[in-house]
């Protein structure tokens, strides 16, 4: 199976287990890929034949028949529960704007609770974080999220599938704490709805100009409006959170620090373009 170039929230690796081979020669959070030749028949198989399939293994074939160039695993597979009900604000990106793969019940909880924490309002309505409203507004509707279990945050842009962890939490080098998964979500937002066509080695923890502009840019802007910890590299080490939003409460930045980051980030765009 081809490696396809992968943008994913953290540069973390995890050992092989059965059914895995090898790593890949891409951009992936687990540096794995997935041998999907028996399993998936496997899988189809006793789908095709009336089992009912384990959310793992929905999302294993859905993932499989994806990236394999089969029929696309959009929507609730056949043994997911329906999404929740959409808002009555369209402008706010609900569950049933998306289409959820592998998915629980649970899971689809943790992923409604993500878009209302990320579109939160003050109390004159305001979003408390434009950027993540803004991103989730730009993300086509229709977008396809898939649901892992093992940390394996990424985005892949030969399917247009985002995979993402709602229990995955991020703990940041340098002690600072630990980071939502929802924050993790729109990580990888941000690299289907505005990646670099073809990022290039920075030769520094950031790994690669794709993930440098999302951890300096929309990364650290939502982090600070949401009071979540903020890192500066491409590392860091996964935990298992009680939910989507559990994060390390961090205070506001001071004013100063912000502007230094918007010239930071703002050169380094002059860099590139």
């Amino acid at each position: 199976m081809e490696a396809a170039s992968i943008s994913n929230r953290s540069n973390v690796n995890f050992s092989s287990n059965a059914g895995l081979a090898g790593q890949a020669n891409a951009y992936t959070r687990t540096s794995l890929a997935l041998d999907a030749g028996d399993e998936g028949a496997t899988l189809q198989a006793r789908l095709d034949a009336g089992a009912t399939l384990s959310p793992v293994e929905q999302g294993t074939l859905a993932r499989i028949m994806d990236r394999a160039g089969g029929p696309p695993a959009h929507g609730p597979a056949a043994n997911d529960p329906a999404p929740a009900d959409k808002a009555a604000n369209d402008d706010v990106k609900t569950v049933e704007d998306f289409n959820v793969t592998g998915a629980s019940a649970q899971d689809l909880k943790d992923l409604k609770e993500a878009l209302a924490y990320l579109q939160q309002t003050d109390a004159k309505g305001n979003p408390v974080s434009e950027t993540a409203t803004e991103l989730l507004d730009d993300l086509s509707d229709g977008a396809t999220i898939h649901i892992v279990h093992d940390g394996g945050d990424q985005y892949d842009p030969s399917t247009g599938v985002i995979d993402w962890d709602p229990r995955s939490g991020l703990t940041v080098t340098g002690g600072a704490g630990t980071q939502s998964a929802a924050l993790g979500l729109i990580h990888e937002v941000d690299h289907e709805v505005n990646g670099l066509a073809n990022p290039q080695p920075t030769g520094d923890g950031y790994d690669n100009t794709e993930e440098q502009r999302v951890i300096q840019g929309s990364e650290t802007t939502i982090a600070h409006d949401l009071h979540e910890p903020t890192r500066t590299d491409h590392y860091g080490s996964l935990e298992v959170m009680k939910s989507s939003t559990d994060h390390t409460e961090v205070a506001p930045p001071d004013p100063s620090v912000i502007s230094k980051i918007v010239d930071r980030v703002k050169d380094f765009f002059d860099s590139i373009f």
